[in-house]
């Protein structure tokens, strides 16, 4: 609904580091909580976000909104993450998925916060063994945008065109997005946030 008023709002997941906000963004079951949970977890990330953020264009540079600060991770990662439903605040599953919230009482940030970069996820091939790091610029960067983003309404004209003027406008920023590909396997998230910071870093 929010998307009527703002035309960005992307599915994604958003994490604070050293380097500013980056953002996850993919489909349903491509990784995103599961990856940002991983950067909390090490210690030195917050989450600004599960599933949703909200682009805002107003100011010096983009910045993003979160909606939903609790992550929400299925079974599989619950587990391979190290957490244990009796010991962890809100750890009860719900749909299917359990419930985090890392610190009780934390609420969504209130300012907006400037993006440092966004990722899109992609699925890897069963034989990839290596983590890929490619820049989308133009065109493919918009339409990547657009393809994970949340609309109310798909047959209005209007909110199609804001939308996509919307994407357009973040890209023309010089904001970076990359794709982002690597193996499924809970042991190799390490090197995959350290890819990332490394690439936020540069």
């Amino acid at each position: 609904m929010i998307s009527v008023r703002d035309p960005l709002v992307i599915h994604a997941s958003a994490v604070a580091t050293d380097h500013g906000a980056l953002a996850l963004i993919g489909p349903a079951g491509c990784g995103k909580s599961t990856l940002a949970a991983s950067f909390v977890l090490s210690g030195a990330d917050t989450l600004i976000a599960d599933d949703s953020i909200l682009v805002r264009l107003a100011g010096p540079s983009p910045c993003l909104v979160g909606a939903y600060t609790r992550s929400r991770l299925r079974p599989d990662s619950f587990g391979a993450l190290g957490f244990d439903a009796q010991s962890i605040h809100g750890g009860i599953p719900v749909g299917g998925k359990h419930v985090l919230e890392f610190a009780p009482g934390q609420r969504v940030p209130s300012a907006p916060m400037a993006i440092r970069g966004l990722f899109l996820l992609h699925q890897a091939p069963s034989d990839q063994q290596s983590i890929e790091v490619w820049h989308l610029t133009g065109t493919a960067a918009v339409i990547a945008l657009i393809k994970n983003s949340f609309l109310l309404a798909p047959s209005d004209h209007d909110l199609l065109r804001r939308q996509f003027e919307a994407a357009t406008a973040l890209i023309r920023t010089g904001c970076p997005c990359y794709a982002l590909t690597y193996p499924k396997r809970f042991a190799d998230l390490p090197h995959v946030r350290d890819r990332i910071l490394t690439v936020l870093g540069h």
